[in-house]
């Protein structure tokens, strides 16, 4: 796999997801142990990870509110019965540490 490594992450999204991930890069990626959530297409794991399962990614991923503490104040600390401490996605987040790093994020821009 030489696109990256998406493990323990949240992906959320307050927008309905106009696409799905490009299924190339995805695939190429070890990705497992994440956690997304989009507020307006809360389905929209139901969708994706069928898709990706068969590939050997995405195994252990769901999709849920994170339940962060408060998301307008810039508390991204999850509460208690959070699914990503059940997935071990280690608290709190630091904003610093959110996006693509260098060299993914020209890749994915450049797509």
């Amino acid at each position: 796999m030489d696109a990256g490594r998406s493990i323990r992450t949240v992906y959320l999204t307050g927008n309905s997801l106009p696409y799905e991930f490009p299924a190339a890069l995805l695939r190429e990626t070890d990705a497992d142990y994440n956690l997304y959530f989009c507020t307006e297409e809360r389905d929209w794991g139901a969708r994706h990870f069928p898709k990706e399962r068969p590939n050997d990614i995405e195994e252990h991923s769901i999709s849920a509110d994170p339940l962060f503490n408060d998301v307008d104040k810039g508390d991204f600390r999850f509460r208690s019965g959070s699914s990503a401490l059940k997935l071990g996605i280690k608290q709190p987040v630091s904003i610093d540490e959110v996006g693509l790093q260098i060299p993914y994020r020209e890749r994915w821009n450049h797509k």
